[in-house]
C-alpha cells in the first residue's frame, strides 16, 4: 500500500496540527517511511511522527545561518551536506542572533535585547525572562528605537566574587550599551537543560561584562527571573549533562553546578583538578578558547580546546602559517576522580563546538555520514561593534591567522590536521554567526 504524508508547512509556527492520526502506524513502517525521506523533508515528517508518540532515528547536528533576508534562514545538514532556506518564525527567530542551543531548542537575542527560546523544526517558541528581571541591569529611553541598557558592573563583580574581602578594589563605571550591542558583545551564550519546554526549562546565561571572565546566572520556568551565581574564576563554558549543569573555570576546573535551598539559589563544587596546559603545537600553551563536551551517551566529560600552531611551508624564514588546531583532554571520574588524560583520538565520534551552541559529541557508527575522529567548528567569537569595519567584523580572534576566515569547517584529530571548510557553506563570515542545533523529532 502507499501512505501519503502531508507535512506542515516547514518551520512554520503557523501551520496547523495534523489532522490525520498516525499513530496506529507500525514501527518498521515509520521507519521505513522516514529512511526514503531526504533533507528538509525528513525534519519535518519526523516532527509529524514524533508527535504521534513514535520514536524516528536521531539526527546528526545541523547548522543555522543567517538568511537572505530577516524573514529567513538558512539550514546547512552535515549528513546531508546541503543547505535549504527555512522561514524564520517572528520574534524568536525574525533577524535574531542565535546565543545557544540544547535539546533541540535554540536561544535568540533580538534587537531590544530579549531572549527567545525556538524550536527550528516545528516553530514553537518562547520568551526567557527579560534580562532586567536581575537589578543590575536596567533601560532607559526604553520607547526609542534604540533604547540603552544599564549594567551595574560593580555589583556583578561583587556576586561573582561571592562578596567579602575577596572583591576587586577597583571601581568599575557605569556601562551603558544600546540595546542591540548586547547580543554581540554580552551574551555570549544561554545553555538549555537537555529536554526544555516552555512551561518546564532551565537556563544557564553566561555573560561577558567583567573584562570577559563570564559572569553565570540562572533562571527556571518556576523561578523566571535571572539570578547571578559566585564564580570567582569565570564560566568558560558550560553545558548540561546527566540533569545538571557543568562548567570550566577559566582557571580549568570543571564545577558541578546544583540548586539548593527554598529561594533556588545555584552554586557549584569542583569535580576536576586543574586542566593541564598544553604546550605542544598550540602557540605556546595560550589556549583561544576551550570547550566543554560529554560523550555520547551521558559518558564522560571532555574539554576541547581550541589554539593556534605555527607551521612552516618552505625553507625562508618567513614561510610559515598560523593555523587553527584542536586538542582533547578527558576527565577520569574513575575512583581518583578529577584526574586528566590527552586523547590523541576520539575513535568513532565526531565533536561539534561553536561560541553559541551547545557543544556535542556524536556517535558516527549511529551517524556513518559524518567523519569520525573529527571536530566540526562554528562561529568563534564572532563579535558585533560600532567601530569594526565590515570586512573585519566577527574575526578579531583570528588576527594574523591563514585560517581567518574559516569560521565554520571540520578539523581531523589524525596527524595533526589541517582545518577544512564546508564548501556548500562558502565563506559564511557574517551576521549574526552561525550555530550548530540538533534537531529534535
Amino acid at each position: 500500500s502507499i501512505i501519503y504524508i502531508i507535512p506542515p508547512s516547514q518551520f512554520d509556527a503557523a501551520a496547523p496540527a495534523a489532522v490525520v492520526d498516525y499513530s496506529n502506524l507500525t514501527t518498521d513502517l515509520v521507519i521505513d517511511i522516514h529512511g526514503r525521506l531526504a533533507f528538509v523533508d525528513r525534519l519535518a515528517v519526523g516532527a509529524v511522527f514524533g508527535a504521534a508518540g513514535h520514536a524516528v532515528k536521531p539526527e546528526a547536528p545541523w547548522l543555522v545561518l543567517p538568511g537572505d533576508t530577516p524573514e529567513t534562514s538558512r539550514l546547512y545538514s552535515v549528513a546531508d551536506r546541503r543547505v535549504a532556506a527555512a522561514r524564520a518564525p517572528d520574534p524568536a527567530m525574525r533577524g535574531c542572533c542565535v546565543v545557544g542551543s540544547s535539546g533541540g531548542w535554540v536561544v535568540t537575542a533580538d534587537t531590544r535585547a530579549r531572549l527567545h527560546m525556538a524550536n527550528p523544526v516545528t516553530g514553537e517558541q518562547h520568551e526567557l525572562p527579560a534580562i532586567t528581571t536581575c537589578p543590575f541591569f536596567y533601560v532607559t529611553n526604553p520607547t526609542w528605537p534604540l533604547f540603552h541598557v544599564n549594567i551595574l558592573q560593580d555589583q556583578l563583580i561583587r556576586v561573582r566574587h561571592g562578596g567579602g574581602e575577596k572583591v576587586p578594589a577597583a571601581r568599575l563605571p557605569l556601562c551603558t550599551l544600546v540595546a542591540d550591542q548586547m547580543r554581540g558583545w554580552v551574551y555570549r551564550k544561554v545553555v538549555l537543560s537537555a529536554s526544555p519546554r516552555p512551561g518546564a526549562y532551565a537556563a544557564m546565561l553566561l555573560l561577558d561584562v567583567d573584562r570577559h571572565r563570564g559572569n553565570p546566572a540562572f533562571a527556571t520556568s518556576d523561578d523566571p527571573a535571572w539570578r547571578f551565581a559566585p564564580s570567582p574564576d569565570g564560566v568558560e563554558d558550560a553545558i548540561h549533562h546527566r540533569g545538571k549543569f557543568y562548567s570550566i573555570t577559566y582557571s580549568g576546573v570543571v564545577e558541578e553546578w546544583d540548586r539548593r535551598g527554598v529561594d533556588g539559589v545555584f552554586t557549584s563544587r569542583a569535580v576536576s583538578r586543574k586542566l593541564p596546559a598544553i604546550t605542544d603545537g598550540g602557540g605556546g600553551g595560550h589556549h583561544h578558547r576551550r570547550y566543554l563536551v560529554a560523550a555520547p551517551g551521558g559518558g564522560e566529560l571532555m574539554v576541547v580546546t581550541k589554539s593556534f600552531k605555527v607551521v612552516e611551508i618552505g625553507e625562508r624564514y618567513m614561510d610559515s602559517e598560523r593555523r587553527v588546531c584542536f586538542t582533547v583532554q578527558v576527565l577520569d571520574d574513575g575512583d581518583e576522580g578529577g584526574r586528566w588524560r590527552r586523547a590523541a583520538s576520539i575513535g568513532q565520534a565526531a565533536v561539534f563546538v561553536g561560541a553559541s551552541s551547545n557543544s556535542v559529541c556524536v556517535s558516527t557508527k549511529a551517524h556513518p555520514e559524518l567523519r569520525p575522529d573529527c571536530v566540526y567548528f562554528a562561529a568563534d567569537e564572532l563579535v558585533k561593534g560600532p567601530f569594526c569595519r565590515d570586512e573585519d567584523r566577527g574575526f578579531h580572534s583570528y588576527h594574523s591567522c591563514d585560517d581567518k576566515k574559516r569560521v565554520v569547517g571540520v578539523y581531523s584529530l589524525k596527524d595533526g590536521g589541517r582545518a577544512e571548510g564546508l564548501p556548500e557553506l562558502g565563506d559564511h563570515a557574517t551576521w549574526p554567526p552561525p550555530a550548530w542545533f540538533t534537531p529534535l523529532i
